[in-house]
């Protein structure tokens, strides 16, 4: 019977070197806000009127949602990004939930080229933040290193 080859600490530290563990960067957002939700489809142009894509999104809520309080409002976030934000969730399963429900179905909602949104979750208090195109970017980054 052959014995696997014992990891030594240089196997261990070489490890560490080519990936090292990520530094948490400081940020003024947080997750301490843990029952205000919202999925937000950010549109990247200022230009476009987002009415009719709002018309899909409230029919979509009526239809799949019809019980619940949520509804969807318009926030502009600098020069150039529209938020349409839905919510309020009650926690993170629940927006989760609503994500997973509409995402499939976003090409036909949205009446932009698909190149011109994307989506993501945040609380209330991190939306409150969202004020320019300069924070907007900072809660990308924090969105894809803790969700």
């Amino acid at each position: 019977m052959a014995a696997n080859p014992a990891r030594t600490d240089s196997t261990i530290n070489n490890n560490l070197a080519n990936n090292p563990p990520k530094r948490q960067v400081p940020s003024i957002f947080s997750m301490r806000d843990s029952t205000n939700y919202y999925f937000v489809i950010n549109v990247g142009t200022a230009t476009t009127n987002l009415a009719s894509s709002r018309f899909g999104i409230g029919q979509f809520n009526r239809a799949n949602f019809a019980n619940s309080t949520i509804k969807h409002q318009l926030l502009g976030v600098g020069d150039d990004n529209q938020l349409i934000y839905v919510g309020r969730f009650y926690s993170i399963g629940a927006v989760k939930d609503y994500a997973r429900a509409i995402i499939p179905l976003l090409p036909d909602i949205m009446k932009v080229p698909k190149n011109l949104y994307g989506f993501f979750i945040i609380t209330q208090e991190n939306l409150d933040k969202l004020k320019n195109k300069t924070m907007l970017d900072s809660y990308m980054d924090y969105y894809q290193n803790n969700y």
